[in-house]
């Protein structure tokens, strides 16, 4: 997504990101992967830049070394949304410093042409770093479904 706002600490940036996940992939939760990745579009500093004028460069890469089992609710009206929680290391690309944060996903597939996404990440005491907000793409790019197996819905024999 291009000219998207997110927010670091609670402060509007502008930029371009991009969200790769694969949650749950044929219902094994220790398979899921998801990165992101923002590109910040930093604006040219004005013809005489004091140091004050020249914005930081809030590029960066978050992926993800645990995942945890994904969360599946039914959305009132219709839909399904999917939340899983990990743990991972965002580094940001002008200076290659990184650090540990927890991040929540969340992924909603809705009734209509568009579906929502968002992803929060917490420092070590919880304090929210970054919030995408939530974020509507079209339909074809999140599909989010009920994992149900064999064993979920035909009942292992018992013996007493």
């Amino acid at each position: 997504m291009t000219n998207s706002i997110v927010f670091f600490d609670g402060v509007a940036e502008t930029g371009t990101e991009q969200l790769l996940a694969d949650i749950c992939p044929s219902c094994d939760p220790g398979s899921s992967t998801f990165s992101y990745t923002f590109v910040d579009i930093v604006p040219p500093p004005s013809p005489t830049p004091t140091p004050s004028d020249i914005p930081g460069d809030f590029s960066f890469v978050f992926t993800p070394v645990e995942i945890g089992s994904p969360t599946c609710t039914a959305i009132p009206g219709g839909g399904l949304s999917l939340v899983v929680s990990a743990t991972g290391i965002r580094t940001f690309t002008a200076t290659g410093t990184t650090e540990t944060l927890s991040a929540e996903l969340t992924l909603s597939e809705l009734p209509g042409a568009f579906d929502t996404f968002r992803l929060i990440l917490r420092n070590s005491i919880g304090a929210v770093v970054f919030d995408t907000l939530v974020k509507s793409v079209p339909d074809a790019n999140i599909n989010v479904q009920d994992c149900i197996t064999f064993p979920d819905v035909i009942p292992t024999p018992s013996f007493p």
